[in-house]
Formats: structure tokens, C-alpha cells, sequence
């Protein structure tokens, strides 16, 4: 501070009070629901629907893998036919999941069905599929890309939980 003459007057304020601070008041959004602020956030909606993709993709190309014959699988024919029995149940998954990260990214949607449909499956599949491996490991060593299919289904298995959590709270929240 200074006045005409020049001089700085540093402790004029000094031994003054001052109001005490008001806190501020946080803002949400003026347009921001009640729903909106407790469900879960956007964000976690844009990324879940990006890896319920890649799940949906993965179910798809893996049978395409197995169908070209670049996926291998047991010589014997009665795990072989057990195997192909998957086929129907991972491509109804893999439908269901593409439509549930369809209806996350499209905000208007405000239905769960189909990804509620697609966490039970994604776990249901990761589970029998983890069990497999699982029993299979108990009889002979696991090549390779059994192991990394073991691996796969455990993602598969968080993905699916990951699914049906936020499911759950975006059901709480009122979305």
C-alpha cells in the first residue's frame, strides 16, 4: 500500500479482523439430477463398454480361431465334441455382451437387462471355463495357450463382475 507521499505503510491492516471466511459452497451442476450425481460415473460407462467389446470380439474371434483351425484342440474326440458344445452358449454370450456395451455408450438407453444378462453370462462362462482348465491341469501339464486361455477367463470373470457391480449401482443410483 501507498499513499501520495510515497510511503508504504506494511501493518496499517495489522491487529484488524477480518470477517471470517464464508466456505464455499460446491456446485454439482445446475442441471445434474439427484440420480446423476449418486449413480456411477460416465466415464466407468465409456470404458466397461469398450472392454465388454473386446470380451464380445474375443468369444467371436476365438471360435473363428477354432473353426479355421489356428486354435488348437484336444485330439480326443469326446472332449472335442464337449468343446464344441460351448460354441451355441459363448456366441449367445458374446450377442448379448455387444448389445449391453451398445446401450452403454448410447446415453438415451436407460434399461440394464441386457447387461445384467451379460455380467451372469460372462461369469457363468469364465467359471465353467476356469473349471476346465482347473481339471484339466489335475490330469496332464497345460500348453501354453491353455494357459493363457485360463488367463483370458479370468479377465472374463472380472469383466463380468465389474459388469453386474455397476449394474447394481446404477440401478441404486436411479439411472
Amino acid at each position: 500500500m501507498a499513499d501520495s507521499s510515497g510511503k508504504l505503510y506494511y501493518l496499517r491492516e495489522r491487529g484488524r479482523r477480518a470477517a471470517p471466511k464464508q466456505p464455499r459452497r460446491r456446485v454439482d451442476g445446475a442441471g445434474a439430477s439427484d440420480a446423476d450425481r449418486h449413480g456411477p460415473p460416465s466415464r466407468e460407462a465409456l470404458w466397461l463398454s469398450r472392454i465388454l467389446f473386446i470380451e464380445a470380439g474375443y468369444l467371436v474371434v476365438y471360435w473363428l480361431g477354432v473353426a479355421l483351425g489356428v486354435v488348437a484342440v484336444p485330439e480326443a474326440t469326446e472332449s472335442r465334441l464337449w468343446l464344441y458344445s460351448f460354441v451355441p452358449g459363448d456366441l449367445a454370450v458374446a450377442a448379448v455382451t455387444g448389445v449391453a456395451a451398445w446401450e452403454l455408450l448410447d446415453r438415451r438407453v436407460r434399461r440394464d437387462f441386457f447387461l445384467v444378462l451379460s455380467a451372469g453370462g460372462l461369469v457363468f462362462l469364465s467359471l465353467s471355463r476356469l473349471a476346465y482348465g482347473i481339471g484339466a491341469s489335475f490330469a496332464a501339464d497345460l500348453t501354453p495357450g491353455q494357459r493363457l486361455h485360463v488367463t483370458v477367463m479370468g479377465v472374463c470373470l472380472y469383466v463380468g463382475l465389474w459388469a453386474a457391480s455397476y449394474a447394481l449401482r446404477a440401478r441404486r443410483g436411479g439411472a
